[in-house]
């Protein structure tokens, strides 16, 4: 395997451990906020989110998969792109 290819593998597999740090590092004032405003299962609330990650990607990539399978990588790619894009739209427009 060349040097490019385990970098971009390493690369991908870091990025996506530095999400995981980063829910699990703001866990803890998330679960302290949610327990202010009232909610008593604040820290199981919290654990279902970041349990709820790990069953939602594995069932995204099948659909994804089955759709590249279907039209084609780059199709596929634009579609992933769009919806992530439209999810950080509708972030936006939330903070108003």
């Amino acid at each position: 395997m060349k040097w490019k290819i385990r970098f971009g593998a390493a690369l991908g597999n870091m990025l996506e451990h530095y999400d995981i740090a980063v829910f699990a590092a703001v866990s803890v004032y998330l679960s302290a906020e949610l327990k202010r405003l009232g909610y008593h299962q604040a820290t199981e609330i919290v654990w279902g989110i970041f349990a709820l990650r790990y069953m939602i990607r594995p069932l995204g990539g099948y659909i994804i998969g089955c759709y590249a399978d279907r039209v084609g990588k780059k199709p596929a790619l634009i579609l992933t792109t769009v919806i992530t894009g439209g999810g950080h739209i509708l972030y936006g427009f939330n903070s108003y």
